[in-house]
């Protein structure tokens, strides 16, 4: 289990709040019901140690190794879309890479 916020600019937020995100997912809404695509993200991925906050919302205590994820997806000009941070306790973490190198013979 993680912890999402997500922010949206408030004209596109406005329209969010209104959707089942329980049934439907964020990127979804976005792209089939307000026609917003994104095309490209950013994401930073620190180790950090939970707050207060966090650690409750989480069912973990305070100060329990975690770690952030903050992203920006931004649409096809290049305008930020969504602010995305994500805390993910530190036993519940796992990456998985698929690596293309461009040029590579297959």
């Amino acid at each position: 289990m993680s912890l999402q916020r997500s922010f949206l600019p408030s004209p596109i937020g406005d329209e969010v709040v209104r959707a089942d995100l329980a049934l439907t997912p964020l990127h979804q809404v976005l792209e089939f019901k307000l026609g917003v695509v994104i095309t490209h993200a950013r994401e930073t991925v620190s180790a950090v140690r939970l707050g207060r906050r966090e650690a409750r919302d989480l069912g973990c205590r305070a100060g329990e190794p975690a770690f952030e994820s903050e992203r920006v997806s931004f649409n096809a000009t290049g305008a930020p879309i969504v602010f995305d941070r994500v805390f993910i306790p530190g036993d519940r973490f796992r990456i998985t890479r698929e690596l293309h190198y461009e040029g590579a013979s297959a």
